[in-house]
This record gives C-alpha cells, structure tokens and sequence, in this order.
C-alpha cells in the first residue's frame, strides 16, 4: 500500500473526505456486485487508505518548477489510444474467471520477497564488479598497447617498402603483379581448359582422343597463322571457340611481357636515381663533417683542445690516439650477426666508453677553467710578493743599523763611567 505524502506546514488543510462504507451506499454496491469479489476487494483496499489519510490536498498538476529535460533521456512515447472503459458483463466476467482458473494465486506465489530481491541484486553487482576486475587485469597497459600500435604501424610501413623494392627488383614476384597479371591468367586458363574440355580430336590413325591442356598451350605459343592452321585441322568446326580462347590467353600473356619490361625499364631508371641520390647525399654528409670539424677546430674556446702542441710528444700522442679510438668506434656495428659473442662486447666496450667520454668533456673543460684562473690568481699573488720582497729588505737593514749604532755607543758609555769611577 503506498505511504501518504508529506505536506508542508505552509500549505492549507482541507477537510477530510468523508467515505461511506460499502454496505452505506447502495450505487456502489450494485457497481461492486457485478465486478465480483476480486474487484470489492480492491475497493474496499482504496477505501480503507482514503480513510487514513489526513485529508492533505492531493495534487493533480505537475510541479512544473522542475524541469523536464532534466529527466528525459529519450523522446516519450506517443500516447495510446484510449481504452474502452465499458464496463464487460456479467456473463463475460464470470467467463474470463472460469477461462484462467488461479490466476491470482499464480501471481501471488510467483511474487518475490523484497530482501530476496535485494540479495539477487547484491550477488548480481558483486559478479560484475568481479567480471571487471578479471577484466581489468587480462587488459593491455595503455603503454603497451600504444607501443604496439606504434610496432604494427613501423611494420606496416616497413612492408610497403619491401614491396615497392620487390616491385623493382623482382616484378614477378610482387604482389601487384600476382593480383593484375597472373590470376587473371590462371583464371582464363581454367576457364578455357572447362569448355573445351569434351572436344573429340581425331588421330591421323583414326582414332579420337579427349582434349588436353597442351593442346591450348602449343597454340598460344605460336603465331596467330599457324595457330590457325593447326587448330582448324585438330578441331574442325570448333576451331572457332578454340581460337577465341587461344586469343585471350595470348592477350593475357602479352600483357605480362610488357609490364615486366615496363617494370625492369622502371627499375633502371629508379637505380640511376637512387644512385644519384647516394652520391648527393655523401658528398652533402661530407661537407658537413668537414665543416663540422673546422669549426671545432676554430672555437676560441675549446679548439685548442683538439689541435697539436708543438713540441710536447705526450700530449699530441694521446690527441692522436684519442681520435684514432673514436673512428674505430663509429665503424663497429654490435649488432652485425657475423660477430662472435666476444667481438660483440668488445663493441658495446668500446661504444660506452666512447659514451662516457664524450659526456665527461664538458666537466673537464670547466675544471681545466677553474683551475687556471686559480693558478692565474696564485701567479699574480707571487709575482706582487717578489716585487715587494727587496724594498722591505732594504728598508729594514737602514732602520736596524742606527739602532744597533746607539744601543753599541750606550754601551761604551757605560764602561767608560765605570772605569772612571773606581
């Protein structure tokens, strides 16, 4: 039974409704004797919840403050037509009541409990939320699937380049040439073998034998006159039909020739270009290497660190040894199958420390800096300090000597004033 809705304060009370009992009203109790007793007691059901409410004022307009499209996730349905609300007979009631015996018994058995339905519910979330989680876990890291997208895209683009080197290289071989000149050939080929296949040819001994696939074969291989020839003595009146196949064979087949010659004439063009190209492009990388360098070697700041010393053997043996390193390095290739297991490490050694200096440079440099301007600082220091040394050697043997001149007259006076005195 549904529960009464709240009303606020603010709102007005109407009076209660007053409802006469069934047995009270005889208007509704003709009405009841005729629906039957399903139907008295489904108003008896009403009458009783109209009794107990509080005589709150029941709203039959929507609360249009709210709005609709708030609610709406699709168009509503269009509206249905309007039932025959006459009311059915007596007979014809008495007559559906006897045609579904038990009906309400059936919906009140099949009807569930409202916690059994809630713990339906509770199994049915926890084996989905289970589902996601397996789920979830056979799912690919977003990292690794865009790592294998990015892997079939290179692979993609990796076999469109095979494929037009194949073009070039080997025509036949294609798979262009395989879809637009071969199975087209093969096809006919059939094609013609199917049709000709019940034609009787007659021997010069008299006899017949079936026709063959050669047969066909040998005429496209000849010329158009004696293909002609030869078919009309084989196969008579159906040199004809022979001959059409022969034909289409032979246009098939010459299509094949020339789009290989078209291909090789292609790939000779293409290899002059391509060659071109290379030698452009190494004579471009070389200039820039040398470039490169000169302007290495002419940096103020750090090209003397790659250029000779005259005269100081050390120094230039380790540039020298420095560069040739680094040269045989960049020639290397660990990944060259043909490399023994050990001839491989010996690469990526000599690859990391190649590394590892190239990185330690910039420190050193600044070190090398720093250390200079100590040592420049230190130079001035001493040089200020060997210029100042003498002056204060000599001003110092001037200040001693009166010094020492007075302190030996005062002691002579002193002698002299004892010897007097005794």
């Amino acid at each position: 039974m549904p529960t009464e809705p709240k009303v606020a304060q603010s709102q007005p009370v109407e009076p209660r409704i007053e409802v006469k009992p069934v047995t009270e009203n005889p208007d509704v109790e003709g009405a009841l004797s005729k629906l039957g007793p399903t139907g008295k007691s489904m108003v008896d059901d009403l009458i009783k919840q109209a009794r107990s409410t509080t005589g709150a004022p029941i709203k039959t307009e929507p609360d249009e403050g709210a709005s609709k499209e708030m609610f709406r996730d699709i168009e509503p349905e269009p509206e249905a037509k309007p039932e025959d609300k006459t009311e059915p007979s007596q007979d014809k009631l008495e007559q559906e009541q006897k045609s579904k015996p038990g009906q309400a018994e059936q919906q009140k058995a099949g009807k569930k409990s409202p916690w059994k339905l809630l713990d339906e519910e509770r199994k049915l979330r926890l084996e989905a939320e289970q589902r996601a989680i397996e789920a979830e876990k056979r799912a690919i890291p977003k990292a690794e699937w865009e790592a294998k997208i990015k892997e079939i895209e290179q692979l993609r683009a990796r076999n469109q380049e095979l494929e037009d080197k194949i073009r070039y290289i080997s025509y036949t071989s294609s798979k262009e040439f395989d879809q637009k000149y071969r199975q087209p050939f093969r096809q006919a080929c059939e094609r013609a073998i199917k049709e000709l296949a019940d034609i009787e040819i007659s021997l010069p001994d008299g006899t017949t034998r079936k026709f063959a696939p050669n047969d066909l074969i040998e005429l496209v291989q000849m010329p158009l006159a004696k293909a002609r020839v030869i078919a009309t003595e084989k196969f008579g009146d159906l040199a004809n039909d022979v001959m059409a196949h022969r034909n289409k064979l032979r246009e098939l087949l010459d299509q094949q020739i020339q789009a290989v010659n078209d291909a090789k004439k292609a790939a000779s063009e293409r290899f002059k270009q391509h060659k071109e190209q290379i030698t452009k492009i190494q004579e471009e990388v070389v200039q820039t290497w040398q470039k490169a360098n000169d302007a290495v070697y002419n940096d103020p700041d750090i090209g003397k660190w790659f250029k000779p010393v005259d005269g100081d053997e050390r120094i230039n043996k380790a540039l020298e040894n420095g560069f040739a390193k680094v040269d045989e390095a960049f020639k290397l290739n660990p990944l060259d199958p043909r490399l023994t297991p050990e001839q491989r490490r010996d690469i990526v050694r000599k690859h990391a420390a190649i590394r590892n200096r190239a990185a330690a440079f910039g420190r050193l440099v600044e070190e090398i800096r720093r250390r200079d301007k100590q040592i420049q600082s230190l130079k001035q220091q001493l040089d200020q300090y060997q210029k100042a040394e003498p002056a204060i050697e000599s001003n110092t043997r001037q200040a001693t000597k009166p010094q020492n001149a007075r302190a030996w007259d005062s002691i002579i006076s002193d002698l002299t004033n004892l010897a007097k005195s005794r």
